[in-house]
């Protein structure tokens, strides 16, 4: 309950700073709430719009920090369980949603090799706009 209660509080901080992040969609806030409850994570949300958030760190690492990976992996697998993910981009794997509901997902290594990525990113989740 403790990681629950600190992830809402840095979740609702995030998008108490006037003028720079509007309100994030419901949906959006309840993936990012339910995947922190079952991971177990307190996230940093460092940017957001309506439809999407960027998260740079986890338990308080960068989740480009390879000491980071597991938490990570485990994170993006939570946003993944939940509905209405449109992306879960980062650092374990990068996934889209097509409107069907299926889903394609890509290893950074391939996104490399193919010249789309150049290094380690924020984990990034969106939800379709309404």
């Amino acid at each position: 309950m403790k990681i629950f209660a600190a992830s809402l509080l840095t979740f609702g901080a995030a998008l108490a700073v006037a003028g720079e992040s509007p309100v994030v969609d419901t949906r959006l806030a309840r993936i990012i709430e339910a995947a922190a409850l079952e991971a177990g994570l307190d996230t940093n949300i460092s940017q957001s719009t309506v439809n999407s958030v960027n998260i740079n760190t986890l338990n308080g690492r960068n989740v480009c920090d390879q000491a980071a990976i597991e938490d990570v992996r485990k994170f993006q697998d939570a946003i993944a369980q939940q509905p209405n993910v449109k992306n879960n981009f980062g650092p374990a794997y990068y996934s889209v949603t097509a409107a069907d509901g299926t889903r394609k997902t890509l290893s950074p290594d391939q996104l490399i090799k193919q010249g789309t990525l150049k290094g380690c990113t924020d984990i990034y989740v969106s939800v379709a706009p309404v």
